[in-house]
């Protein structure tokens, strides 16, 4: 109850100890070390009751934990990061090779850490992204520019379907496919940027305007 937990909750804890001395033998040292890392003790306690064998749990999660913050995150903020997740190790085995990834591709590696880190599921994630940010390389971006565009997208496969179509439109118009594609990657709705700037460029077009000046004026 010191450390936080109603009387009920932690009557509920111990209870469901077969032997609740030794559990907290081994669960107390891992919440004191939380504490340490800059979990509150609320916090702290509430993370290792959550384990049925705490001390097993965080010989997995700890070595996690130091690598991140080896790769420029607060110990504080990595501590976090791994306690939110059931299986850290599996977890870390799907994100590294994706971080590692990202590194090579131009990101340093405290953002591709960050990126990683962000999302549930990192290697459904990449999944996703890699194919349009390849595309994006493909249509004369640089491989960093690419993968800095897709990784601030939350579906990077919903945005380039949206995307995509008016970039192809605008390269029908008279424009660059490099030139198109860095127009549209400079919108967060690039449908609704578009249905807003046709009209005006086709106006400009009935007004006498070349279609690729007019374009060019509206974007």
């Amino acid at each position: 109850m010191k450390d936080g937990l109603s009387k009920a909750f932690a009557t509920h804890i111990v209870i469901n100890q077969s032997n609740p001395k030794q559990w907290w033998q081994l669960a107390k040292p891992i919440r004191d070390e939380l504490v340490k890392d800059g979990l509150s003790k609320s916090d702290a306690t509430q993370i290792v009751i959550g384990h049925s064998n705490p001390r097993q749990w965080w010989q997995l999660a700890k070595p996690i934990r130091d690598e991140l913050v080896k790769d420029d995150l607060s110990k504080a903020f990595a501590t976090q990061i791994v306690i939110k997740q059931s299986n850290p190790k599996q977890w870390w085995q799907q994100a590294k090779p994706i971080r590692d990834e990202l590194v090579k591709d131009g990101l340093s590696k405290s953002d591709a850490t960050q990126i990683v880190i962000k999302q549930s599921n990192p290697k459904q994630w990449w999944q996703q992204a890699k194919p349009i940010r390849d595309e994006l390389v493909k249509d004369g971006l640089s491989k960093t520019f690419a993968t800095q565009i897709v990784i601030n997208q939350s579906n990077p496969k919903e945005w380039w379907q949206q995307a995509k179509p008016i970039r192809d439109e605008l390269v029908k118009d008279g424009l660059s496919k490099t030139f198109a594609t860095q127009i549209v990657i400079g919108w967060a709705n690039p449908k609704q940027w578009w249905q807003e700037a046709k009209p005006i460029r086709d106006e400009l077009v009935k007004d006498g305007l070349s279609k690729a000046f007019a374009t060019q004026i509206v974007i």
